[in-house]
């Protein structure tokens, strides 16, 4: 009895789950593990930030071996972008890190010419690297990223002396203190003035404007504090370091109501002491064209200040004017009308070509027609625009202009919506990086017509196949990606490998950075897997770790952030 009643129970419970084995048989279509968006569940999407921020740990220590100190810099800094919400103790290290390693990559003794030209590329990686670094710090923690600055050893000027002289890596620790501060002037004014005086007291110059005019619309006091620190060094500057024509912009806009009244009669007797020392010795035929160029710059400047001097500091006038007097005899006949007469800014065309097929000097007939061609160009006529561009005689000036014209005109074209003629000029550019550009521009402007879109990748390939193989040309691939991933994911990843290939012909390092990699980003938000073995497939070690990079930040950078780049459908 007890048997039967088992046997019945096994039957009934079999009964029962028969229909869930059935049922769980079904195939249930599972969201993509490898993908980030809304609707996937919470443990997925930490699971594959997890896995994108172990690889990017991976990225980081794989990065202390590369040989490229450049790249290397980047990769760190990059990282402690990425992991600064999560772990910003350890970001700041990295930040601070990469940082001392920049001034470690000074390493040239410039005793020759060939380690001065070394040197002077250091100089320039340095400064790019800086700016990039800090670029990243200030948008995180702009204390962190006044710290960094001032951490950079400047030396102290002499003013006071005859002749100074300011070494070029000098010159450009300096302007990162008026770059930092021009970052920090909406955040915390009171230390971007701070920095700019820090800067002016090793490297006067005409850098602090921007800053004026930005402290002008926020904090008058601060910035006529700025304003009159800068007068203070040209008044010691003995060598004339400090033009202070270069303030000029300030005092002239907005009808001199920018500066306070005692520092606008500060300036103008420095502008006085200064017009007053002009000496052009016995060149009153203007046949010295340094002198005659010199002294037209010094009268356009001494007749834009004379108005403030008629109101503000009379006493100067005669000076002044006596002054004018001397430098009209210096300056040729032709440019005196010019700079005297009130005809409008804008020649017209004709004007131009006319005096250019008069001019003598071989250099300003060229400057006439470029600008002739430039102001055919802005009228919609390219074909007139070229053919004027034909008569400069500077192969490499009219190789530029011809480019700048076929350029213009093919970005018009596709406002236009004009395939054929867009086509017409961006097949002329000489410049890959251009015709990509262009070619992206298409893409975007067709975005709603996916055949034409995809006849206009696909000419696309068609015209890069068969350009050399060099970086410039994976650039190109790199820059039409970006164009792509906003229409087709697919087609994004097809024209992502067609690059790889592209890199892994090309011998030796590239220039390339974690931006030109930013198509790849996106793509790793829809695919973090197909986007990660797609970058370690990179063959140089550099460009595989700046796309590895690239790959992580699509599923750790906020979503936003993504959304904001590119819109994939």
């Amino acid at each position: 009895m007890r048997r039967k009643i088992q046997t019945a129970l096994r039957l009934i419970l079999v009964a029962f789950a028969l229909p869930n084995l059935i049922l769980g048989q079904r195939t249930v279509p599972s969201p993509n593990k490898n993908r980030v968006d809304k609707g996937q569940p919470a443990d997925e999407r930490m699971i594959l930030k997890q896995r994108a921020l172990n690889q990017l740990e991976q990225v980081f220590i794989d990065s202390r071996a590369l040989k490229d100190d450049e790249t290397k810099i980047r990769v760190q800094s990059q990282v402690a972008d990425v992991i600064w919400e999560s772990d910003r103790t350890r970001a700041t290290k990295m930040f601070e890190d990469a940082f001392s390693s920049i001034e470690a990559l000074s390493s040239t003794d410039p005793e020759t010419d060939a380690a001065l030209s070394g040197h002077d590329n250091e100089v320039d990686t340095q400064a790019r690297l800086r700016t990039e670094l800090l670029q990243l710090v200030s948008k995180r923690d702009p204390k962190l990223a006044e710290r960094l600055v001032k951490s950079v050893s400047l030396p102290t000027l002499d003013l006071e002396v005859d002749h100074l002289e300011v070494s070029r890596s000098d010159r450009e620790k300096a302007k990162l203190y008026m770059d930092s501060a021009k970052r920090l002037v909406n955040v915390d004014p009171q230390r971007a003035v701070a920095l700019a005086e820090a800067q002016l007291e090793r490297q006067p110059g005409s850098e602090i404007l921007n800053l004026l005019f930005k402290l002008q619309s926020t904090d008058p006091v601060l910035a006529d504090r700025l304003f009159q620190r800068a007068l203070s060094l040209v008044e010691r500057d003995a060598a004339g370091s400090f033009d202070v024509r270069s303030l000029a912009p300030y005092v002239l806009s907005n009808g001199g109501l920018n500066s306070t009244e005692a520092a606008l009669r500060r300036y103008l007797q420095l502008a006085s002491s200064y017009l007053s020392r002009q000496s052009f010795g016995n060149a009153v035929d203007g046949s010295n064209v340094y002198t005659a160029r010199r002294a037209a710059t010094d009268y356009q400047f001494a007749r834009q200040l004379l108005p403030y001097f008629e109101q503000h500091l009379p006493n100067q006038l005669d000076t002044v004017k006596a002054s004018l007097n001397q430098m009209s005899a210096v300056v040729p006949p032709e440019t005196m009308r010019e700079l005297s007469s009130e005809r409008k800014k804008t020649a017209d065309l004709e004007t131009l070509l006319d005096k250019a097929e008069r001019s003598a000097d071989s250099r300003e007939q060229d400057s006439l027609f470029q600008r002739a061609a430039m102001l055919a160009m802005s009228t919609a006529d390219p074909d007139k625009a070229l053919s004027i561009a034909e008569k400069i005689g500077n192969e490499k000036i009219r190789a530029n202009v011809n480019s700048m014209i076929h350029y213009g005109a093919a970005v018009r074209a596709v406002k236009d919506r004009d395939l054929p003629m867009a086509y017409r000029h961006l097949k002329a550019l000489p410049n890959l990086a251009q015709r990509a550009i262009v070619f992206g521009q298409i893409i975007r402007s067709f975005k709603d017509d996916p055949e034409k879109t995809s006849t206009v990748i696909g000419d696309a390939a068609q015209m890069f196949a068969n350009d050399e193989e060099n970086v410039e040309k994976a650039k190109a691939w790199l820059i039409l990606l970006d164009a792509t991933v906003s229409v087709d994911a697919n087609r994004g990843f097809e024209v992502m490998q067609l690059a790889i290939q592209t890199l892994n012909r090309v011998s030796g390092p590239g220039r390339l950075v974690v931006s030109d990699f930013r198509g790849l980003e996106i793509l790793a938000s829809k695919d973090f897997n197909r986007g990660m073995t797609l970058a370690q497939s990179i063959s140089g070690k550099e460009e595989s770790l700046l796309a590895q990079l690239a790959a992580c930040r699509g599923v750790l950078i906020p979503t936003h952030e993504l959304a904001a780049k590119q819109r994939i459908k």
